[in-house]
């Protein structure tokens, strides 16, 4: 029976059915085939009929023979046969009758019991039918329901496949699993990986309305902490057990509490298990009644939990993957910035962008230690509003500052979500900006605090996490290297100079004492022969040629001057005449270029080829050093002598890519520098501008062609350099040209409108004497001092339109006694005349009190248009000027 039931096609094999017990009655009945006819009846029919047959046979025969052999006497026996035939038949069929009733009265009784047999039978295999049909119907039912959850499942599945950020996933995940389980709404809480405490991430309904975007928690806490959480959920999570909780059931006291929590009437809590570790709940609710949660329904819900688990772990791995990432390529990025970029404020620039950039910072800027280890400049920022630069840049930071001395005491940095409320952020650099996160990073160096990196969050408060910790101390790591390097840079570049500096010494001596010979000379010959001085015209052409010495004995002085004197970084460009600097540079390195290679025996060419070219913007002192080492590379590479040769050309730069092809190319002057030395190799020509790269071995520090290449950047310009071996060195430097200025009529030496009160203070006794002639000679009345406490009691005691003091003297200085004189009358103009000027010029080291400094020695020509200058009233015009 059960072989010849028809499979029904299902997914899955049907539950096996057990009918052991009730197959074993229908298994002892033979199936019915038709009602047999009793064997007895056959037996006694079959011989009566042969009998009747035989004995007609056996009369027949004797019948034709008595009627061949005696026809006539046979009637009587015919006659008497026939009745025994007849009888015989009687009784044949007698007996056949009684047979017959006889087996039809048994097959009757055994059909009877056969047909009782077999409807007992039939209404057992029907009972059985029934059974396995209302089986099997139950088996397609559980296969059908089967086959939705994994329906189910896998629209999941392929709903988290693409899901592309982690917030995605949560919705994603929430939606479908209150979609499979029936219920109105899914939230999913996670476990915080340091509090026990659980964080709801989102929530979402079985059908979203709307953009679909998760619903946030905005009616509930950040965290809920374990303590607070009724002891079924704290069990879900630590049992990793399903929990059902529902308005009309027979909880624990506190379940309303998380129904309540989430506005449901019952909910069905499972835990989220990945790796045996819970990583947090699936909340599934509904809203609008109490329904109960069947068995199949927990079932499917503990499968979808354990599959979100590990889906929402592999995101979390891949968002860790991607967050890495991240910040290795910020901070390769931050490294290559720092490595490529020889100006080191536009290197922090570009750093600071990166950074913030990367955490999403609104604006940025770094601090580093200057000059002494107590104060803090800024260096450079990333989207500091124009109206707080400067305020920004001349805020005082100091080590002492409470937050400076926290950043010292913390390895990390100090940051905060609500900056405003946070009271280590009290400091007068962060009342400018109107901050609601900030973040300080420390730049730690070897031994001591070198800077800090800064960024704030203006637009909305940010949230810190550990991954952008991480960050910012690589950043901080890499910044503090950076501060380091350039430290060094700046050690190597002072003792550069100053070993250049060694170099031109005795050139500078040589030139100084050969100014020295004209004054030397002419005054010996006028003293030995005095009179000589009552010939006019040669004492006149005498006085001349001393005044010439003197005047190229200052000019020594001054290129020296102009050699160190560096650029301040709040100096503005301004135009260089090219061809002039080029002849004060071939000046300067005279002693070097000719004299001591003439020393060693060998002679070096210099070659000046200049064009007219118009002047370019830029500092000429940073241009003189940068040609100055120029030609201290060239004689290096010719140790035998050769050529040097120096030009300056017009050159035009092409258009740049997507410009305006028709426009003018625009202008640029081009700087050419070429050598007939030994030349480079291919592999010392891509490194030679690499810093601390030489050939030179211990003579050399590897920064001048370094140093140069920071120069031209400075400048906009660009830097070319062809070299082979044997075929020397050409450097060619490009820079925008300036447009022409207006042709300025040049000014005749003025005097000033009236006669003066001068009082003149120095401690040289000559300086002061020359100074009382000039102004006596131009009609002054002048008074003099000695020292700074005598020119003030002086002062105090007479009237006096003009101070001219020295700087150093003993006691009081100049500077000092500026302020002073400033003090009592403030109107009254101080120049500062000195020997320090440049110095004090380079280093802003010009006293508050002192109008003007002029550097000594100071000529009469300049003289008389600087008390012109101060002297002027408005409206009044020097006497002899424009």
């Amino acid at each position: 029976m059960e072989q010849s039931v028809k499979r029904w096609p299902v997914r899955a094999a049907p539950p096996k059915i057990e009918t052991a017990g009730r197959r074993s009655r229908a298994d002892e009945i033979s199936p019915i085939r038709g009602a047999r006819p009793p064997f007895g009846v056959l037996s006694l029919f079959v011989p009566a009929v042969l009998l009747f047959l035989g004995s007609a046979y056996w009369l027949s025969i004797l019948w034709a023979h008595a009627l061949i052999q005696r026809e006539g006497e046979t009637t009587a026996a015919i006659v008497e046969g026939q009745r025994v035939i007849w009888g015989v038949a009687a009784g044949g069929a007698l007996l056949l009758t009684l047979a017959l009733i006889l087996a039809v009265i048994t097959t009757f009784r055994r059909y009877a019991g056969h047909v009782k047999l077999l409807r007992t039978q039939l209404s057992q295999r029907a009972k059985t039918v029934e059974s396995t049909n209302r089986q099997l119907q139950e088996a397609l039912e559980t296969n059908d329901r089967r086959d939705n959850e994994l329906n189910r499942l896998l629209e999941v599945a392929e709903a988290v496949g693409g899901a592309v950020t982690e917030e995605d996933l949560y919705g994603t995940v929430a939606q479908a699993a209150a979609r499979a389980c029936g219920v109105d709404r899914c939230s999913i809480l996670l476990r915080h990986p340091a509090s026990e405490s659980l964080v709801p991430v989102t929530r979402r309904f079985a059908e979203e309305a709307g953009n679909g975007r998760p619903q946030g928690f905005t009616d509930s806490p950040p965290s809920l902490d374990f303590d607070t959480l009724p002891r079924m959920i704290v069990d879900v999570v630590h049992l990793q057990q399903p929990a059902v909780l529902s308005e009309e059931g027979d909880e624990p006291a506190g379940s309303s509490s998380w129904l309540k929590l989430f506005q449901a009437r019952s909910a069905l809590v499972v835990p989220l298990v990945h790796q045996g570790k819970t990583a947090g709940v699936l909340s599934l609710e509904h809203l609008r009644e109490a329904r109960a949660f069947s068995q199949h329904q927990i079932q499917l819900a503990t499968t979808l939990a354990t599959q979100a688990a590990a889906a929402l772990d592999k995101a979390r791995l891949y968002q860790e993957i991607a967050q890495r990432l991240r910040q290795t390529e910020t901070l390769l990025a931050v490294m290559k910035i720092l490595a490529s970029t020889p100006d080191f404020t536009e290197a922090v620039r570009q750093t600071t962008r990166e950074i913030a950039r990367a955490l999403g910072a609104d604006m940025g800027g770094v601090w580093c230690v200057t000059g002494g280890s107590e104060q803090l400049g800024f260096v450079a920022g990333y989207h500091v509003p124009p109206d707080l630069r400067s305020s920004v840049a001349e805020a005082s930071v100091s080590m002492q500052d409470d937050v400076i001395k926290r950043l010292k005491r913390t390895e990390g940095p100090i940051y905060a979500t609500n900056s405003q409320a946070d009271h280590r952020f009290n400091h007068p650099l962060t009342r400018f900006i109107a901050h609601k996160s900030l973040v300080l990073q420390p730049i730690q160096g070897a031994e001591e605090l070198a800077g800090f990196l800064a960024l704030a969050w203006v637009g909305e408060r940010h949230t810190f996490k550990s991954e952008e910790i991480s960050l910012l101390a690589g950043t901080g790591r890499q910044l503090a290297v950076a501060v380091q390097l350039r430290r060094t840079q700046e050690q190597v570049s002072r003792q550069e100079r100053l070993n250049a500096l060694g170099q031109m010494a005795s050139g500078i001596a040589h030139d100084f004492n050969n100014a020295l010979v004209p004054i030397a000379g002419y005054t010996d010959i006028l003293l030995d022969h005095p009179d000589q001085l009552q010939d006019t015209q040669k004492s006149l052409r005498c006085l001349k040629l001393i005044q010439t010495g003197v005047r190229d004995a200052a000019s020594v002085v001054s290129r020296l001057r102009e050699f160190y004197r560096r650029r301040k970084d709040s100096e503005k460009f301004q135009p260089v005449e090219l061809n002039q600097m080029v002849e004060q540079v071939i000046d300067l390195t005279r002693p070097k270029w000719r004299d001591e290679a003439l020393a060693r025996g060998c002679t070096i060419e210099m070659r000046a080829e200049l064009e007219p070219v118009p002047s370019v913007l830029g500092s000429v002192s940073e241009l003189r050093e940068m040609l100055t080492n120029l030609i201290f590379n060239a004689l290096d590479a010719m140790p035998k002598g050769g050529a040097i040769t120096i030009k300056t050309l017009r050159a035009r730069s092409a258009p740049e890519t997507g410009g305006d092809r028709s426009s003018d190319q625009s202008e640029r002057v081009a700087l050419e520098v070429s050598d007939t030395g030994v030349g480079m190799t291919e592999e010392t020509r891509q490194r030679c501008l690499e810093p601390f790269f030489s050939t030179k071995g211990e003579r050399g520090s590897g920064l001048g062609l370094a140093m140069v290449y920071g120069t031209v950047k400075r400048h906009r310009g660009t830097l070319d350099l062809n070299s082979a071996v044997g075929a020397g060195t050409r450097v060619t430097l490009s820079f925008p040209a300036e447009s022409a200025p207006e042709a300025v009529a040049p000014r005749r030496s003025a005097l000033p409108a009236r006669s003066l009160d001068v009082l003149v203070v120095d401690d040289e006794p000559m300086a002061r004497d020359v100074m009382s002639l000039y102004l006596t000679g131009d009609g002054h009345r002048v008074q003099t001092a000695s020292n700074g406490h005598e020119g003030l009691e002086q002062f105090k005691a007479g009237h006096f339109d003009v101070v001219l003091t020295d700087h150093a003297m003993p006691g009081l200085n100049g500077g000092e006694l500026a302020g002073l004189i400033k003090a009592l009358a403030p109107t009254v103009p101080v120049i500062l005349a000195t020997g320090f000027g440049d110095i004090l010029e380079a280093t802003d080291g010009q006293p508050a009190g002192v109008d003007l400094m002029l550097t000594k020695p100071v000529s009469m020509a300049v003289l008389r248009e600087t008390l012109a200058e101060l002297t002027a009233q408005p409206g009044e015009t020097p006497a002899g000027g424009h």
